[in-house]
């Protein structure tokens, strides 16, 4: 959201700000407050639903763009863990994760891959 907000723009649901009494001004001065945090916390558990939901159609997915899509949901559940592991600060810098838990990533979605394939 910061990097946005650097250019002047808020890509976040007017009705979200609403309902968590956001305001724009706060997030333009990248002044995160509880009202924020909430906020983003709910985002979160949005998008962790948005992405349990692409994995059940996974195996529906041909075979060869199977283990990419899972990468991307690793890739994005890592993420948002790591959003929440600086305590819902995405205004300061952007939200991104290692080498190592790049890694990791990879070869958890390689390991889900293969027991999709073998129906485990």
């Amino acid at each position: 959201v910061g990097q946005d907000v650097a250019l002047g723009r808020i890509y976040l649901p007017q009705e979200d700000l609403a309902r968590f009494d956001v305001d724009e001004v706060d997030i333009l001065a990248l002044r995160r407050t509880p009202a924020y945090c909430e906020l983003i916390r709910f985002e979160v558990d949005r998008a962790r639903q948005f992405l349990q939901s692409a994995r059940l159609t996974v195996p529906a997915l041909p075979q060869f763009s199977q283990l990419v899509v899972l990468a991307i949901i690793q890739f994005m559940g890592a993420l948002l863990d790591e959003l929440l592991a600086r305590d819902c600060d995405n205004l300061s810098g952007k939200v991104k994760v290692g080498t190592l838990q790049k890694a990791t990533c990879i070869l958890s979605a390689g390991v889900e891959w293969v027991r999709l394939r073998l129906g485990m």
